[in-house]
């Protein structure tokens, strides 16, 4: 079975042959839950982030990370508009 490291960078390998953009993501430690990676999938492609260490990560799954804290903001907005 492959480590977390492992499983990272085979999809970073998988997207340099595919001439793939790549970003380096450095993703929060959660303290509030016990987790060490997040899951990320896109288009029939998954991959798991490793919190707290900086990665490249293909820019597919950097946008759907962004679309994923822009839409927990918006929620979030909501809830403190309807506390008011």
């Amino acid at each position: 079975m492959a480590t977390k490291k492992e499983n990272t960078k085979a999809e970073a390998t998988e997207a340099k042959t595919t001439k793939e953009k790549m970003v380096k993501v450095k993703l929060p430690i959660d303290r509030s839950r016990k987790v060490q990676r997040i899951y990320v999938g896109v288009n029939g492609r998954a991959m798991f982030i490793p919190l707290g260490e900086e990665v490249e990560i293909p820019e597919l799954f950097y946008n759907a990370l962004m679309d994923r804290e822009r839409a927990l903001e918006a929620r979030l907005k909501k809830e403190l508009e309807q506390n008011k």
